[in-house]
């Protein structure tokens, strides 16, 4: 098949392109073969891309380090349609996943001539308590945490971002859902401008306060995203001090969900008195700057780690060290590698027994340290070296008159996934192998995302290695984790509210026995009508949009 002949810049390079190569996502729930796949490095290459795409009746999906499970990419499947895979990586980083050098020495993402790896200061507050900085969609978290921790840029830093490094910014802000600290909202709600490339192959930007709640999280329909501004922080200094604690005290724990055999697994009671206590320190672990917390299925004991940025300069370091973060670089590769060669063929409780101890035991919980908020908000490194099956839920944590949160909810999603875990166990099913996490969140003014009209959000997720259980085990477990915080969410009265991470692995799940793409056509039914009306006053064209950029799931969910 001849490969198309596309200029990628003004040196007559031609964009690398591949046909008929083969595609997966990091989590192995897409696969599918793109007519081709190509990597651009500069904007008039994307111009010059999308011009030919029109021209050749291809619609065009783009990728970046693949951490979407769901169908967000070129999609074979779709006989009405032809598609092309834009990767905004070179194509080394964006097939693979071997990359620990990353951390070692982010310019190995520099990737020369690539214009979309970039970071630029572009205003600042007089009073230099904020910025406006100018950042490629092709950059990488690790590349700019090491940008803000730079003695020349260390004056700023972005207020929430996901835990992993290996992600660009183009693909954790396309989903509006990425955000950390009961006061912060999402990577979405600090976007001041977008620029990108139109249907047409032209450049355009978006800059308009109100149409900006839609085009800073628009799933790639807009067009092809190039460059993000957004609106950073003056850079604060966390205080860390993560904890390993007893999961009956950590998440203090629901009396309806957790039996006499259940207490007697975690070792111990707790008292009265202690449970009150738990209580309290609970809250106020929820009104940190940063809260989140971790059970590794079977463990005894929770990670928690909650912090503020009350720490001082003088007591910065680097963290995670070098040392350590290469340890858990190649720590997250052996446990791939033996999850895909040995573990996998071994009874499932012998597997959670070798994985999870390490896993908690590799986590620090010794010595308080200050440092970056920048470096605080990407504690583990090594994650994208391990692949995983994870459904994330974003859940209305209610408030009474005074505005004050009812964080109760969070101690009963908690302990219903636990609770069920262990029902699974008990009938010798283990579709959760991994871990559950929970993170506590403020709401979003983005259109379209799960936050949407939040004060406070709970987001709550459950993992398993992707190599196990197999896929219709993992399905059962899903389903029922879900109605079960959907159980929680109606006894609150939040029900409405529940809505799964755009990126996260879901798209098989029924709400109340209705398929979830139904459900959620339902509840997002204004919102969708918000963001369609946003882009055609940005556009001026919504069917070329859909034309040009969407796909057979984004068809459904949005257009259809």
């Amino acid at each position: 098949m001849a490969l198309p002949q596309i200029i990628d810049g003004p040196n007559g390079a031609l964009i690398d392109c591949r046909a008929r190569n083969k595609f997966n996502n990091w989590g192995l729930t897409v696969r599918n073969t793109p007519e081709y796949f190509f990597a651009p490095k500069t904007v008039q290459g994307i111009k010059n891309l999308v011009k030919w795409a029109g021209s050749n009746g291809y619609r065009v999906r783009c990728n970046g380090f693949r951490h979407t499970w769901g169908n967000l990419y070129a999609d074979d499947t779709d006989a009405e349609h032809k598609y092309i895979l834009v990767s905004m990586l070179k194509f080394s980083i964006a097939t693979d996943i071997s990359i620990g050098s990353l951390i070692v020495n982010p310019l190995d993402l520099d990737d020369p001539g690539n214009e979309l790896i970039f970071i630029e200061i572009v205003n600042t507050a007089p009073d230099e308590s904020y910025a406006y900085c100018k950042i490629g969609a092709a950059t990488s978290n690790e590349y700019f945490r090491k940008w803000c921790a730079d003695p020349q840029n260390g004056k700023w830093t972005i207020p929430m971002n996901v835990i992993l490094v290996e992600i660009t910014f183009g693909g954790s802000n396309a989903m509006m859902c990425h955000g950390a600290g009961w006061k912060q909202k999402t990577l979405s709600d600090i976007v001041v401008r977008i620029d990108y490339i139109d249907a047409y192959g032209n450049e355009a930007f978006v800059t308009d306060p109100v149409t900006i709640k839609s085009a800073a999280g628009c799933f790639g329909l807009l067009g092809v995203v190039t460059f993000i501004t957004i609106k950073l922080d003056s850079m604060s200094y966390a205080y860390l001090d993560p904890q390993k604690v007893s999961a009956l005290r950590a998440v203090p724990y629901e009396s309806s969900y957790v039996s006499d055999n259940l207490i007697k697994h975690f070792g111990h009671k707790v008292t009265p008195e202690q449970h009150a206590q738990d209580i309290l320190a609970f809250n106020s672990n929820c009104e940190k700057r940063y809260s989140e917390f971790f059970w590794f299925v079977l463990e005894p004991n929770c990670w928690v780690n909650c912090w503020d940025d009350t720490g001082a300069k003088k007591d910065v370091v680097d963290y995670p060290p070098y040392f350590d973060s290469w340890v858990q670089n190649k720590l997250e590769e052996f446990f791939q590698l033996a999850n895909h060669a040995i573990l996998k063929y071994l009874p499932a409780q012998m597997q959670i027994k070798l994985i999870n101890p390490m896993a908690m035991l590799i986590l620090p919980s010794k010595k308080p340290v200050t440092t970056y908020v920048s470096d605080a908000l990407h504690f583990r490194h090594g994650i994208h070296q391990m692949r995983v099956r994870d459904m994330e839920v974003l859940i209305p944590i209610p408030t009474d008159r005074s505005g004050n949160a009812d964080w109760n909810i969070c101690r009963e999603l908690w302990w219903k996934a636990i609770s069920l875990i262990y029902e699974f166990k008990h009938r010798g099913q283990y579709p959760i192998r991994l871990v559950l996490e929970m993170r506590i969140m403020g709401g979003s003014d983005a259109t379209m995302a799960p936050e949407h009209g939040n004060t406070y959000t709970c987001a709550i997720e459950v993992l398993t290695p992707v190599d196990m259980p197999d896929n219709a085990e993992w399905q059962n477990g899903m389903q029922t984790i879900y109605d079960g915080w959907c159980d929680v969410a109606e006894k609150y009265n939040v029900l409405a509210g529940v809505r799964p991470h755009w990126a996260k692995d879901w798209a098989n799940l029924k709400h109340r026995g209705v398929p979830i793409v139904d459900h959620l056509k339902n509840v997002y039914g204004s919102q969708i009508t918000i963001f369609k009306n946003h882009l055609q006053e940005i556009s001026g064209d919504l069917d070329s949009l859909k034309r040009m950029f969407s796909n057979k799931f984004l068809d459904d969910i949005i257009f259809g």
